[in-house]
């Protein structure tokens, strides 16, 4: 099982990608090729993949600063909003995982920077970047077609409905990018019935607005603080976690509502178009395809939700910044926000440095069943002569093999050729 999770010197680039287009055609393939020219130079262990994400997710701190300053035009706020990112749990994890989110995280961002500045400088030059950052992000993730829905909302509405110049840039601009990506459109067409299969399509249930909204409610805390909570939660522990979800959905809302009454349209509507486009769309996909009972929807996977935590953390650091320098504050009220700032970074650091000591997280999957598939594996660990029997799929057991010995040997349901190919 081991030698299919490292790359094989035989394998191309072309491989790659044409592995992606046969069996992952949802997994766009720009974070895959670089991954592999990374281990080609540096080698395959999981340790020197895992890097490659770290290493992705340090340029994202200037983007987003970049992007604060083209939002706010305030160095204090892009500086917050730097520090919120590069301490927030979700932005962490995805740093710390072999897979496109935190370059995903990364495309975001500069394309949202780009369509800003593009719009302030309004020459070839800054609209030929914003083009080339939405064929960047959408060859890093299929969903950032969403956020770029997103920003022609926000472009038009901007425009006040009128195909003025600027926006006939925009839709230029964004065409060049849309038209370079068309290639993998045609793959994602053309493999639509693998697409379905391999991203739980073919296996979903209809899931109801309740069902959904009990989800929802816990992504606030999931970016700001996660308790990690236990499989068996002791009573102490669901208080905990309770606590959490609710003040960290009421302090998200609150935000909100500051953003809107203290920035003008240009600044607010961008943030609501960068959160609301994503979550209603995939909220939308959730209610008429459905989606899976035990994750809740794709409305409910944190990693899905990426650009609505990047404008949660945009509308945070504008609070923060706007309560330490607003002049009619008085002098004890701005000691107490300076405190309220220290300790909301102190917590969420110690937070972040909590799930980098644990074994597993929500980032891992259904944390119960990873706790329990680690405790039937040490069993089998200390057998002798160790045969495992399981009808799990194949990539399950590739990523849980991790714990086993290399004496244990594993009997599952077979895999394809192309599936072993596509993993190589």
């Amino acid at each position: 099982m081991q030698k299919y999770q490292t790359p094989n010197p035989q394998k191309t680039i072309w491989h790659t990608i044409n592995g992606l287009a046969q069996e992952e055609p949802q997994l766009t393939p720009l974070y895959f090729v670089t991954v592999k020219l990374w281990a080609q130079l540096w080698g395959g262990a999981i340790g020197i993949l895992r890097s490659w994400s770290a290493l992705i997710s340090v340029f994202g701190l200037p983007c987003i600063y970049w992007l604060s300053m083209e939002l706010f035009k305030s160095r204090l706020t892009a500086s917050l909003a730097t520090v919120i990112l590069a301490i927030t749990p979700f932005y962490f994890m995805a740093s710390q995982d072999a897979r496109h989110y935190s370059l995903w995280t990364v495309s975001i961002l500069l394309m949202s920077a780009a369509l800003l500045q593009a719009m302030r400088i309004k020459n070839q030059i800054s609209w030929a970047i914003y083009a080339f950052s939405v064929a960047f992000s959408l060859y890093t993730g299929l969903l950032s077609i969403i956020v770029a829905f997103g920003h022609a909302i926000y472009v038009f509405s901007m425009e006040r409905f009128r195909f003025q110049e600027r926006f006939l840039s925009y839709m230029l601009a964004s065409a060049v990018g849309i038209i370079a990506f068309i290639p993998w459109v045609a793959i994602v067409f053309f493999n639509w019935a693998q697409l379905q299969q391999m991203s739980g399509q073919t296996d979903t249930v209809k899931l109801s607005l309740a069902e959904l909204a009990r989800g929802w409610v816990r992504q606030p805390g999931k970016l700001l603080y996660d308790p990690n909570i236990s499989a068996d939660p002791s009573t102490v522990e669901k208080i905990l976690q309770y606590s959490v979800t609710v003040g960290c959905l009421i302090f998200v809302l609150y935000t909100f509502y500051f953003l809107l009454q203290t920035t003008v349209q240009r600044v607010w509507l961008f943030i609501f178009t960068l959160v609301g486009t994503t979550a209603l769309g995939l909220v939308i996909q959730d209610l008429t395809l459905g989606g899976h009972a035990a994750t809740g929807g794709m409305s409910n996977i944190p990693k899905y939700l990426t650009p609505c935590f990047l404008g949660i953390i945009l509308a945070i650091a504008h609070l923060f910044a706007y309560q330490l320098t607003e002049g009619s504050l008085k002098q004890w009220q701005r000691r107490i926000w300076i405190v309220v700032v220290a300790i909301f970074i102190s917590t969420q650091l110690l937070n972040t440095l909590s799930l980098w000591q644990a074994q597993f997280t929500w980032a891992n999957g259904r944390k119960d069943e990873m706790q329990t598939n680690l405790a039937a594996f040490n069993i089998i660990n200390e057998t002798e002569n160790p045969l495992l029997l399981t009808n799990s799929s194949g990539w399950d057991i590739m990523y849980l093999s991790q714990y086993l010995k290399p004496n244990v040997k594993i009997l599952t349901k077979p895999m394809t050729g192309k599936q072993v190919g596509c993993i190589r």
